[in-house]
């Protein structure tokens, strides 16, 4: 199973794609061709706990939005 934004149509761009431990660290950027989350760190599982995650959106008007919010990785 994965995490990653989902985008209905062609409504909008992700640009970017992250995810974070709740102290910060970061352990999940998307690039090209990677844009769900695993659930691995460093090719490990990661731990069970909250995770954050950040993406910055462009709609096809040309607007920008972050958003953020956060995910349970249970195992």
């Amino acid at each position: 199973v994965t995490f990653g934004p989902v985008i209905y149509g062609a409504t909008a761009d992700i640009l970017e794609f992250n995810v974070y431990s709740r102290w910060g660290q970061k352990v999940f950027t998307a690039t090209d061709g990677k844009k769900e989350w695993d659930g691995r760190v460093d090719g490990k599982d990661a731990p069970s706990d909250v995770y954050v995650y950040q993406m910055k959106i462009r709609f096809l008007n040309g607007e920008e939005e972050d958003r953020t919010g956060q995910v349970t990785l249970i195992r």
